[in-house]
């Protein structure tokens, strides 16, 4: 599906949710006021060039479910905001999951990361010690992938492009769940609480990936219930009189 049609067909279901809808008329208005277009990209080609691109900036490796090398075929996309001047100023990416057994067994059989013809790195292992995790399951969306160019940071990327990808993942595939994985400093910034989490556990010990070398993480995640609260109340917060 095209990055216009997937973007149509997210707009068409929106209209069935007050509370979806109105997210993404206010992500394409904070997109307006900030001079860019907000892109969806209904495959993940393409991304990778983008994130290697600007890995001197700051922007962490990309995950390898959101890599076609690591990870091909599947229900994924990424959100690209482009400037007037077409420079990608900021990216969201996402992937959806149908878990037949936990969110615990999905990332320590590496599930998670890669396809099921891809192979892991030579001696590769991940461990998740979050207890919640065992009790995660069904439909999942995996959100990340957040960059902001140094152009756009402290205009509230954190604040609206994660909420955007799970308003349309569950448009577009209704999941129980979204999660991410995070690097903890981003919790002690207050980063993560910027996302919109509240639900965090420690943590995910990942050895011999290929891409992100020996790495601990932090598990965030939030339910249907919970992210409908969150984007109800971000939009209300904007229409507050300032």
């Amino acid at each position: 599906m095209s990055a216009m049609n997937l973007f149509s067909a997210a707009r068409d279901l929106s209209t069935g949710h007050r509370v979806f809808s109105e997210l993404v008329d206010y992500s394409e208005e904070w997109a307006a006021r900030n001079g860019l277009s907000l892109i969806l990209h209904g495959e993940l080609s393409g991304l990778p060039e983008v994130n290697a691109s600007y890995r001197h900036l700051g922007w962490f490796g990309l995950m390898p479910m959101f890599n076609p090398a690591r990870f091909a075929g599947g229900e994924a996309f990424w959100i690209e905001g482009r400037d007037k001047d077409g420079r990608c100023l900021t990216v969201q990416a996402a992937r959806h999951y149908h878990l037949s057994g936990s969110l615990t067994e999905t990332i320590e059989n590496l599930d998670l990361f890669y396809s099921p013809h891809e192979r892991a790195g030579a001696g590769e292992s991940c461990v998740c010690t979050v207890p919640e995790a065992e009790q995660i399951t069904g439909s999942l969306v995996y959100s990340g992938s957040t960059f902001a160019h140094p152009d756009l940071r402290g205009r509230g990327v954190a604040k609206v492009m994660p909420r955007l990808s799970r308003a349309l993942g569950w448009l577009l595939w209704r999941q129980r769940t979204t999660i991410s994985m995070v690097d903890p400093v981003l919790i002690d910034k207050g980063v993560v609480q910027a996302y919109g989490y509240q639900k965090v556990g420690h943590k995910v010990v990942w050895r011999g990936s290929p891409d992100q070398g020996d790495i601990d993480l932090a598990l965030v995640w939030m339910d249907e219930e919970e992210a409908v609260r969150d984007a109800a109340r971000i939009i209300e917060s904007a229409k507050a009189p300032a």
